[in-house]
């Protein structure tokens, strides 16, 4: 460990010039706030990730921006037991898109089977597709706090970090202005996203301040200028993934793939 720790940080300057570059000179955004990229903890540390394909998106952004630490990134469905000992960031698909439960139910598994609890840092990132007009968020919500709750008490060395949700690109059809216009209350084009929302203002309001919260869904709601792609429905402030961040309208493109990745980095780094 003492020499490991040694040799990752013999490499601190060079990935600080290197990450100023992969990540782009966006003045003003997210990305400039965060200029320091230290990922000594891939070396050091054990950590799971559990997601889908957004989440696929950020271990390709974490790749381009920190190359150097493609080996201490591990798929979990070509691992074997012996593999379980090193230090990195293992990740692995968990439940099924469209079942936030199942989801959160074989993170939970993963971290007593395979890891024994034997971890340094634990996530797990539901998707965008997770949510809709019919979502139970306060029984989902309810779901998630008794897991983790039982998963911090049975694993206190553990730090369990808090996400909150993906957004999506609002669809907006000329219909969409005639509606706001009129006063119409149910934008089917805006309702999935302010679900999305008010699942992450229960994360924030849970943990916030008490325990670590990655707010992807801001950072993914930011431009390059800094400012915030938002909307208002019925007097309330919402958020929209940015045009720029997203190529099919909910994936992220190279430059979300790059931005989520370095501020994930630096969040983690500094746990």
């Amino acid at each position: 460990m003492g020499i490991k720790k040694l040799i990752f940080s013999n490499l601190f300057v060079f990935l600080i010039f290197s990450s100023t570059f992969a990540t782009g000179s966006e003045k003003g955004g997210a990305m400039s706030d965060h200029n320091k990229l230290s990922v000594d903890f891939l070396s050091q540390e054990r950590i799971f990730f559990g997601h889908q394909s957004v989440g696929e998106n950020i271990l390709s952004g974490i790749e381009k921006v920190s190359p150097e630490f493609k080996n201490h990134i591990y798929d979990m469905k070509n691992l074997s037991i012996k593999d379980y000992s090193k230090f990195g960031l293992f990740h692995s698909r968990v439940g099924n898109n469209n079942d936030p439960k199942s989801k959160i139910s074989e993170f939970d598994r993963i971290i007593r089977e395979r890891f024994k609890g034997k971890l340094d840092v634990a996530f797990i990132k539901l998707c965008y597709v997770d949510f809709n007009k019919n979502t139970n968020l306060e029984e989902l919500f309810s779901f998630y706090k008794r897991t983790m709750t039982q998963l911090r008490q049975d694993y206190p060395d553990v730090k369990f970090v808090h996400f909150t949700i993906p957004l999506i690109r609002n669809s907006e059809t000329w219909k969409t202005k005639i509606k706001k216009i009129i006063g119409f209350g149910d934008l089917w084009e805006y309702g999935n996203n302010v679900i999305r929302n008010k699942y992450s203002r229960m994360i924030h309001d849970e943990y916030g301040g008490k325990e670590p919260v990655f707010d992807i869904a801001k950072f993914e709601s930011t431009t390059a200028d800094g400012q915030r792609v938002s909307f208002l429905l019925d007097g309330e402030t919402y958020y929209a993934l940015a045009d720029e961040l997203t190529s099919d309208g909910g994936h992220l493109n190279d430059q979300g793939r790059r931005l989520v990745a370095t501020e994930l980095l630096n969040h983690l780094s500094s746990l």
